[in-house]
């Protein structure tokens, strides 16, 4: 159903190619294909709503990843004169590889820049990546630092973190008192954690 989109999109690479116009125009050509006048017109509906979620979703990736793209090198500039929130959305788009190539050790060195100054999503961030290894060697007492300094912060996906990793042992002695207490400040902030599991049970 969704090959006269997914051909063009793989040569569309140039930043007009996330031109919101875009999407109205592959949807009205797709829909107005002759597959769908003679079916079932209930069927019709769904078909055509799947193909739009579809289009919508290919063309907002595009459009975001474009507009990464341009907005870097005001990230770069101002990281480099030592502003925590640029270093922070520079070390993203490095981790993400949105508008830049993906490159895990640059993330790594802008993020470390951005906690160092008390950014709090900075440190969270760099938490998660020592604590899943993500791009970089697994390393649970990183992380515990990282979790603690977010915590501390009050940054509350790093307070529940943090208290999954004293539930569990991990880069820290194992501690229920001091896991709770984290688990309880999360919650406070709007997080419900089964406190049996150490797992959350709600979304953010």
């Amino acid at each position: 159903m969704l090959n006269a989109i997914n051909a063009p999109m793989k040569e569309r690479k140039d930043p007009k190619s996330g031109n919101p116009m875009n999407i109205i125009q592959d949807l009205y050509s797709a829909i107005k294909s002759e597959k769908y006048t003679n079916i079932d017109p209930n069927h019709a509906k769904f078909e055509k709503t799947y193909l739009f979620n579809q289009v919508f979703e290919k063309r907002k990736d595009i459009a975001l990843a474009n507009l990464y793209g341009i907005l870097k090198p005001e990230f770069e500039e101002k990281a480099k004169q030592g502003d925590a929130n640029a270093q922070f959305q520079l070390g993203l788009q490095y981790l993400s590889g949105k508008g830049v190539a993906k490159d895990p050790v640059e993330a790594e060195i802008w993020l470390t820049k951005s906690a160092g100054q008390g950014n709090a999503n900075a440190q969270y961030t760099l938490a998660r990546m020592y604590h899943e290894g993500q791009g970089v060697p697994q390393n649970y007492k990183a992380a515990v630092n990282w979790y603690t300094k977010a915590a501390e912060y009050g940054h509350k996906h790093a307070q529940h973190h943090l208290g999954m990793m004293y539930h569990k042992g991990l880069g820290v002695e194992k501690n229920e008192q001091t896991a709770k207490k984290w688990w309880g400040r999360a919650t406070l902030q709007g997080y419900r954690v089964d406190e049996d599991s150490g797992s959350e049970t709600t979304g953010k």
